[in-house]
């Protein structure tokens, strides 16, 4: 290997962090190009996880290193939301645990394929595309996981995106006993997020769910503000009828003293 291309694999160690897969893109930047690439591979410096995707060899790649490379190397607008997000923000105490991770883009957004056939040790990735806000980037920050910034649902926006999957993917039983425990929500990123949300059924239930666990924060959100549809809603095959939000839904202690 010449002096040349020797600088080129040291520099590319160096920028490279541990856990983190590496993709021609981001080879690029560091004027490593395909065949140098192969050049690499074949002296055993880097290893190949898949197609255009690479990892440093001897590494051990795990979801945040890869969720990292999603995000910051290949730019795409994938995020961890729902249930993930409240679990990864230390709330896992009364979240059950799944052993997966759901990253949220929007409709037309694709994954490489080399990401979802990764067999990690314990966690599996999977990816949900939706246009659940008019802005699909609000609220979200990054949130440091295992030494990395991903880029994270809020509380507020997370419990929006697992509502909006009731009955399909989660109980209202689970949805209602996550809320319960959701007493530190903003009212002004509330405020903002179902101003935004395009679910009808998700913001009813939403305030459904927080009216009955009677949180604080609620009373300083502006429902004037926020578009609840017309007509009833369902949810699953819910019978107890819930008069503010025209909202049927299954029994559960939450629903004591309704019509």
């Amino acid at each position: 290997m010449g002096t040349e291309n020797r600088n080129k694999l040291k520099n590319l160690i160096q920028a490279w962090p541990p856990g983190v897969v590496a993709t021609y893109p981001w080879l690029k930047k560091y004027h490593v190009y395909q065949e140098l690439t192969a050049r690499y591979l074949k002296s055993g410096w880097i290893e190949r996880i898949g197609t255009g995707a690479f990892q440093r060899a001897g590494d051990k790649i795990d979801w945040p290193g890869v969720v990292f490379t999603l995000q910051e190397h290949l730019k795409l607008t994938v995020h961890i939301g729902a249930r993930s997000a409240i679990e990864l923000r230390g709330f896992s105490h009364f979240v059950r645990f799944k052993n997966q991770v759901t990253l949220y883009g929007e409709p037309n957004t694709k994954l490489p394929k080399w990401c979802l056939k990764i067999n990690f040790q314990t966690t599996q990735l999977k990816f949900i595309t939706a246009h659940l806000f008019k802005n699909n980037d609000t609220a979200l920050s990054k949130y440091q996981i295992h030494g990395f910034d991903l880029t994270i649902s809020p509380l507020e926006r997370a419990i929006l995106e697992l509502l909006w999957q009731v009955p399909q993917k989660y109980s209202y039983t689970e949805a209602a006993y996550i809320m319960e425990n959701l007493t530190t929500l903003r009212p002004n990123v509330v405020q903002t997020l179902l101003e935004q949300c395009r679910s009808i059924k998700a913001k009813r239930l939403f305030l459904h769910l927080a009216t009955k666990c009677n949180h604080s924060w609620l009373k300083k959100v502006n429902l004037e503000k926020v578009d609840l549809g017309s007509g009833p809603r369902k949810i699953d095959n819910g019978s107890c009828f819930d008069k503010t939000y025209q909202l049927y839904v299954p029994e559960s202690q939450l629903n004591e003293g309704q019509e």
